[in-house]
């Protein structure tokens, strides 16, 4: 960390301070004591540290002030170690706000165990299948949450955990994420129902095909228009039997995707889908 002398804004409670950073943007600093006995324009003690956030406006601070005052401290510290972890086994950078929605999500689940009402969450097959890397960490997660409260939280609150990765690897809301998983999983149906297949669901053929599903749903609901490209079918042969068949998929994914969502499957759209499909096909 940075040599840097924080000097304290306001105190919202024993374990949380707001501050400025070397930029001169405000932050909220978070730690064991960090605003124990301390006052305006007091100095933090750098070794009481946990985390520093940027402060992007003031519903992010009604936010932190709100749970703050119920969530107790040890469940941050808790929801930080896996936030942490799951940065490192994911390779990626996960936004700040996670650490309120995660921490809520956490305190809340482990309340619900207590009083013996664990529920399988929703979407819980679609996130197992689609997003397993995330889902792993929300494996470790589940036991890194019964090690340090003493209880057994059902391994199917991992993809409840995951759940809230994906979303902050997106940058998505719920809503949204919850729109990619349904629509990626609606269209692998078509897929194995229109050619009378299972999929192998470890083959790299299969992952190569999720993963640009999952994009594809993405520019679906989000983004739209903003990607778009001119580009035909005739790097294959239309006569060729495999290619008709895999054109009644893209039909029959056509046909869901303008009456869900009122979106035009284009081009080029089409060329990547016969790829990844005719990929996992041959497998």
């Amino acid at each position: 960390m940075p040599e840097h002398f924080y000097v304290i804004k306001k105190v919202l409670n024993n374990n949380v301070v707001i501050s400025q950073d070397e930029e001169r943007r405000e932050i909220i600093i978070m730690g064991s004591g960090v605003g124990f006995g301390k006052h305006v324009r007091d100095i933090v003690d750098p070794k009481k540290i946990l985390k520093i956030y940027v402060l992007r406006n003031n519903a992010f601070e009604n936010r932190f002030k709100e749970l703050a005052a119920e969530i107790p401290f040890e469940c941050f510290q808790l929801t930080e170690k896996i936030i942490a972890y799951s940065e490192d086994h994911l390779s990626q950078k996960l936004k700040d706000g996670l650490i309120l929605a995660l921490a809520d999500h956490i305190y809340f689940a482990v309340q619900q165990v207590k009083k013996g009402e664990q529920r399988v969450p929703l979407m819980n097959e679609e996130i197992r299948r689609l997003y397993k890397e995330e889902y792993k960490v929300g494996l470790e997660a589940v036991k890194m949450i019964n090690e340090y409260y003493h209880i057994e939280m059902l391994p199917y609150e991992a993809a409840s955990i995951a759940f809230h990765l994906i979303n902050a690897e997106l940058n998505n809301h719920a809503s949204d994420t919850s729109m990619i998983l349904k629509g990626t999983n609606e269209i692998l149906k078509i897929i194995e129902d229109t050619l009378a297949m299972k999929m192998n669901e470890d083959t790299q053929g299969y992952s190569r095909l999720v993963i640009h599903l999952k994009y594809f749903m993405k520019r679906v609901i989000i983004e739209r228009d903003e990607w778009r490209d001119e580009f035909g079918t005739a790097l294959f042969d239309e006569e060729d039997e495999q290619f008709m068949q895999i054109n009644k998929c893209l039909i029959n994914i056509k046909a869901y995707l303008k009456e869900t969502y009122g979106y035009e499957l284009d081009g080029a759209e089409r060329v990547y889908l016969i790829i990844h499909i005719l990929r996992v096909w041959q497998n």
